[in-house]
């Protein structure tokens, strides 16, 4: 007999999964406070920037796919219902209008940072 889930069920499903990749990327995280005590400088403070945004980013990837695929399913089943569909439009609409502001902030920081002619070789790896 196949067991029926309702939303409140599929949604906390989802958030222990996450809840796990979460504690699992931070597990992983060695090395991510550079330095201790008076050797840290400046250059420690970007490299921390680096470490934490090289956990933080795949996550948020990951939160934005998962939310296009929850969008998508509801647009596929909305069964005719402009609603529904309109709720699983307006779903995909503000994931790629907030991707578009993080990816956006990133190159304007390395724009100001580079015509300061400063450089961003540290805040430029955090993505790739």
């Amino acid at each position: 007999m196949p067991v029926l889930l309702n939303r409140k069920q599929i949604f906390f499903f989802f958030i222990g999964i996450f809840i796990l990749l979460f504690i699992n990327s931070v597990a992983f995280a060695d090395g991510v406070v550079p330095c201790t005590g008076a050797e840290c400088n400046v250059d420690s403070f970007f490299t921390l920037i680096n470490n934490v945004m090289g956990i933080v980013f795949p996550i948020i990837n990951a939160i934005a796919f998962c939310l296009i695929v929850w969008g998508a399913i509801l647009m596929i089943t909305s069964y005719g219902s402009a609603e529904k569909f309109k709720k699983g439009r307006e779903v995909i609409l503000a994931v790629a209008i907030g991707i578009l502001l993080i990816y956006g902030s990133k190159f304007i920081v390395i724009s100001f940072l580079g015509g300061l002619g400063g450089d961003t070789t540290w805040f430029e790896n955090i993505i790739n």
